[in-house]
């Protein structure tokens, strides 16, 4: 399952923008269906336009339905399907600009499969309270030009 949220209109009334004017979209891609909608609700309400998905082939199939620019991808990393870290590389490739970050309940040998380590400033380690991923985006907005977080180096922990 996946959505696409258009409005952007968060429960104040207030839309997140770009520099430009342009509301700020998040990709939310998690596995666990009760996380993902918390997650979509939680972002919309802070005023962040929120493309949804329930793993990484339904991100890849919501992004060409809903045609439009995403900003940040915020991904589970294990998932059964394909892994977040191969999902940012394949949107990168696409979008050179995209920024990610990366979340897990995993230990940090899990998270070695992948090329992380749980201590990555593009991570969040699950649980979390939902103040630590608004503090993350607003550093990761706080600079225009901000460049980008590099894709990693798409292990699939086989």
């Amino acid at each position: 399952m996946s959505g696409c949220e258009r409005d952007g209109q968060a429960s104040s009334g207030t839309v997140v923008r770009d520099a430009s004017g342009r509301p700020l979209t998040i990709l939310v891609v998690e596995d666990d269906r009760d996380l993902l909608d918390a997650f979509t609700m939680a972002l919309r309400v802070c005023g962040y336009e929120v493309v949804s998905a329930d793993g990484g082939e339904a991100a890849l199939a919501a992004i060409e339905r809903c045609g439009k620019p995403v900003d940040v991808v915020l991904t589970d990393v294990v998932m059964s399907d394909m892994s977040g870290v191969e999902l940012v590389r394949r949107l990168s490739v696409r979008n050179p600009s995209l920024r990610s970050l990366y979340m897990s309940g995993y230990p940090a040998y899990v998270l070695s499969r992948y090329g992380l380590d749980g201590q990555e400033d593009d991570f969040l380690h699950k649980p979390f309270a939902f103040e630590l991923l608004e503090q993350k985006l607003e550093k990761m907005f706080a600079t225009d030009g901000a460049e980008p977080s590099p894709p990693r180096d798409g292990r699939d922990g086989a």
